[in-house]
């Protein structure tokens, strides 16, 4: 039997806690997102406990659909700076996902610390 901690993968505690702490904390620095990220990558196939199994498909979406509303608050940037009324709908947008997106940490996050199974983890929605 291998000792605990023997494998860089194991982690003792809560690991799709920590994930939904960082996404987050992306709201205050960019840069957590991409560790949740790469972090849900990484132990979504060493899931120890069989409800941590639903929490890295719906994380790992929630960091692509915040990615999403990014890359829109960019294109609405230029459209705007252009003069264009499609980038006032772009923000619009972009609001929708930022918002969606945290709300999707948030359930995972009062999921998680419950160490219940999130419902629908493969929902782009909540």
């Amino acid at each position: 039997m291998a000792k605990k901690g023997a494998n860089y993968l194991e982690f003792l505690g809560n690991r799709p806690l920590v994930i939904s702490l960082l996404y987050c904390a992306t709201f205050f620095t960019i840069v957590t997102g991409f560790v949740g990220v790469v972090l849900a990558y990484l132990f979504r196939n060493s899931a120890s406990e069989p409800w941590e199994e639903t929490h890295y498909p719906y994380l790992i979406r929630t960091f692509w659909i915040f990615l999403l509303a990014v890359l829109l608050v960019f294109a609405s940037a230029l459209m705007i700076m252009a003069e264009q009324v499609a980038g006032a709908l772009l923000v619009v947008g972009a609001g929708v996902l930022v918002v969606l997106s945290g709300v999707r940490a948030v359930i995972s996050l009062v999921h998680s610390a419950l160490e219940k199974p999130v419902p629908r983890p493969r929902t782009w929605l909540v």
